[in-house]
């Protein structure tokens, strides 16, 4: 999943409304295997509110999360 700059949420590069996200990422991370892992992909400029969201709906959920950072 991604969070963008504009704080545009988005799972497999569809745009998705954040009050349907949960949702969506059960669905996806359920046909996605056994282990459930989230991976995040967090723009900087993203209130850490926003990030910590994400965060309690993957421990909700009990999903292990990576949050993925580009290199300098």
């Amino acid at each position: 999943m991604r969070i963008d700059a504009d704080g545009q949420f988005s799972v497999n590069d569809k745009t998705v409304d954040p009050l349907d996200l949960e949702g969506v990422l059960q669905d996806r991370i359920k046909s996605a295997g056994d282990t459930p892992i989230l991976v995040m992909h967090v723009d900087q400029r993203v209130p850490a509110g926003v990030t910590v969201g994400v965060l309690d709906i993957a421990k909700r959920n009990k999903w292990k999360v990576i949050i993925a950072t580009r290199p300098k």
